[in-house]
């Protein structure tokens, strides 16, 4: 029973190490989940924004797409998460890890883990440059995007859950 205690949290924790070095270890992968957002973002920010501008508002149509483009990081990110699944069932270390002793917990919050925290690490980044370029200069523009990583982590570990 002790050692059942043992395994649970000890594999989880290597599982997620093991999903995050993946995951920088594919820099095809890390530059395409920034630069693709990013690069929507800036142009579809510069090619509507003329259409959305008020005439008193001082507000820029790219503060707006901000939270949208860090959702769809976050969907992406989720997404790709249930493809890492698919590709360890096919390469044989799903069956290896089902049959081995870590509890059916510990390997479900694992997958759990690393894709809600991989989405967060790709959309944080995101949310800063975003408050940072929209912002109004007050200095407050990280500890806003901080404050809503929080949010972003828990639509990751929504979105994994549902995919």
């Amino acid at each position: 029973m002790i050692a059942w205690r043992t395994i649970g949290p000890t594999a989880m924790i290597a599982l997620i190490h093991r999903d995050v070095l993946r995951f920088i270890r594919q820099p095809s992968r890390v530059i395409a989940a920034i630069g693709t957002s990013v690069m929507l973002w800036l142009v579809l920010g510069s090619g509507f924004a003329g259409s959305f501008a008020g005439a008193d508002s001082g507000e820029r149509y790219q503060a707006y797409l901000v939270p949208g483009i860090a959702v769809a990081v976050v969907v992406f990110s989720s997404i790709f998460g249930a493809i890492g699944l698919i590709d360890d069932r096919r390469e044989g270390f799903l069956q290896a890890q089902l049959v081995s002793p870590t509890p059916m917990w510990a390997t479900i919050g694992a997958r759990l883990g690393s894709s809600t925290l991989l989405a967060w690490a790709q959309a944080v980044p995101v949310l800063i440059l975003g408050q940072m370029l929209t912002g109004d200069g007050g200095g407050g523009e990280i500890a806003s995007a901080a404050s809503s990583g929080g949010l972003v982590g828990l639509a990751g570990a929504a979105i994994s859950l549902l995919l």
